[in-house]
């Protein structure tokens, strides 16, 4: 059996541990900011902390959430990622194979360093002719193995601020997305920003009003249930670590597969250093 590794990551638009959001009210003029240095960004320093984690491996995957396609940062940390490479990565965005030819400001990508996986042929969804025709959402990066059975999914589970219908549209969005994979007898991992946090004390919140905690609560059930329902459980780091937060305080980031050759641990470089707001996922898996 074959070993592999993905790397996952929540770059927060490469910003640190700033709140991305406080920042994309103008998005046109923070990406002027971003490249004129009056923002500060961390590409280079994800891209050396991603390089170092993996140097080791033959074959591997990197998916990042939270980029934005034409953002200098973005740019850069591309161009670092393949320094000191004669085989560049293969970038994958959840549709085409041209991260400027994606419309949006916040997406997740993948950068493949493993034979076999592509885009292409993925079932994704996009906006066309400005309408909107049962949408796949940037979020979302599915890669297939063209050799094999296996589906590899990175994403950013952001339900934004018209909560009940953006979920919706995810589940129905992601459900696509797999539904039509399983349903072949194929091996899915989902993994990524799940903003699922399964660690609330439903009760003691409920008692102290809580309104966040509470809608945390719900969002994981809702979050948990559909990944029972597409018959997904969950791999849970060797070592528990929370993976959200400067200093860490809640565990959104995660991984469900129908797998049972998954092992998944926690990097926490990248919180502990304020090169992001999260920490990384390291998942290993075997191919047949």
């Amino acid at each position: 059996m074959i070993r592999k590794k993905i790397l996952f990551l929540n770059v927060n638009g490469f910003l640190g541990k700033e709140n991305k959001e406080e920042n994309q009210k103008d998005i046109d003029k923070v990406r002027e900011e971003i490249s004129n240095g009056i923002i500060t960004t961390y590409p280079k320093e994800v891209a050396d902390k991603i390089n170092s984690i993996l140097e080791n491996e033959k074959e591997y995957i990197v998916f990042l959430s939270e980029v934005d396609p034409y953002s200098w940062a973005t740019d850069i940390f591309i161009k670092e990622m393949n320094k000191n490479y004669k085989e560049k990565y293969e970038v994958f965005p959840p549709y085409v194979n041209d991260l400027k030819k994606i419309s949006g400001y916040s997406c997740t990508i993948c950068l493949n360093k493993a034979q076999g996986y592509t885009n292409e042929g993925n079932g994704f969804n996009y906006k066309q002719n400005g309408k909107y025709d049962d949408r796949d959402f940037l979020e979302f990066c599915k890669i297939v193995n063209l050799h094999n059975n296996i589906v590899l999914i990175g994403i950013h589970w952001n339900p934004g601020d018209d909560r009940k219908k953006r979920i919706i549209e995810f589940i129905l969005s992601l459900s696509r997305l797999v539904i039509s994979e399983i349903s072949k007898g194929k091996k899915v991992i989902i993994f990524g920003d799940t903003n699922a946090n399964p660690d609330v004390n439903f009760e003691k919140e409920i008692e102290e009003k809580n309104k966040d905690k509470i809608e945390a609560y719900m969002g994981n059930y809702i979050f948990e249930g559909l990944m029972e329902e597409l018959g997904l459980h969950e791999i849970k780091p060797k070592k528990m670590s929370n993976t959200f937060g400067n200093p860490p305080q809640t565990r959104i980031d995660r991984v469900f597969t129908n797998m049972s050759n998954v092992e998944v641990e926690v990097e926490s470089v990248f919180a502990d250093e304020d090169l992001s707001d999260h920490a990384a996922l390291l998942i290993t898996y075997k191919e047949d």
